[in-house]
């Protein structure tokens, strides 16, 4: 059995087109490799995978990550919507094939803590537009803490990573504890296939909000503390 999910909440539902996805199983591969962008493999770790989508047109998926548990891998462009098979093969001739649905739009921004701590960081600029990169989250004993972002001064942008949004549509729906925004930029990363960026100029009024609810229309909500 293999179930093949998002790869920035690990939840099921619709993957867009050329969205990163996770596949979880047992001899998914015969060894454990990784590979980083901008071009990655078609096979890897001896696995690869191919996606067929409801016209019956079949493609080869490019691969991050692979090992007999696990893989993770970019789905392929042009896919047409509806239901989609996806079948992982190894070089020793086993193969494991399930069904995904394919949706134009299924946008999901990156967890680094299932209780919704967000991948990503904040951009401050400041006198002569220097900007600094600060964390918006911290680890330590394998536990995950957010870091307040602070508006008291300066402009701040939140800079966010997710997946399935590299075609966004026109004036995306975004709110920031229940305050409309707009993004200053939201697309693909351009480095890492398949990753997708989305920038917010935070709005000072947000300035000792605690901890607020980030949402994109149609993905999963995210938390950042603002001080």
């Amino acid at each position: 059995l293999m179930s093949v999910v998002s790869a920035a909440d690990f939840s099921y539902g619709p993957m867009a087109p050329h969205s990163i996805a996770s596949a979880f199983g047992k001899h998914l591969a015969l060894t454990t490799a990784s590979a980083t962008g901008p071009s990655l493999p078609t096979t890897l770790g001896g696995t690869s995978v191919s996606v067929q989508d409801q016209i019956g047109t079949t493609n080869s998926a490019e691969i991050y990550f692979a090992s007999p548990g696990e893989v993770n891998f970019v789905l392929p462009q042009g896919l047409e919507a509806g239901t989609a098979l996806v079948t992982i093969t190894t070089t020793d001739g086993q193969s494991a094939t399930t069904e995904i649905q394919i949706s134009d739009q299924a946008p999901k921004l990156f967890l680094v803590d299932p209780g919704g701590i967000p991948a990503g960081y904040a951009v401050r600029v400041g006198a002569g537009d220097v900007q600094t990169i600060e964390p918006i989250f911290t680890g330590s004993s394998g536990h995950i803490h957010e870091v307040p972002i602070d508006l008291s001064q300066d402009d701040v942008y939140l800079v966010l990573f997710g997946t399935g949004f590299d075609a966004p549509p026109n004036n995306p729906l975004l709110e920031i504890g229940n305050m409309d925004v707009t993004a200053s930029y939201i697309g693909p990363q351009s480095q890492y296939p398949g990753l997708d960026q989305l920038n917010i100029l935070l709005p000072k009024s947000l300035a000792g909000a605690g901890m607020v609810e980030v949402e994109l229309s149609g993905a999963n909500f995210v938390l950042v503390t603002i001080k």
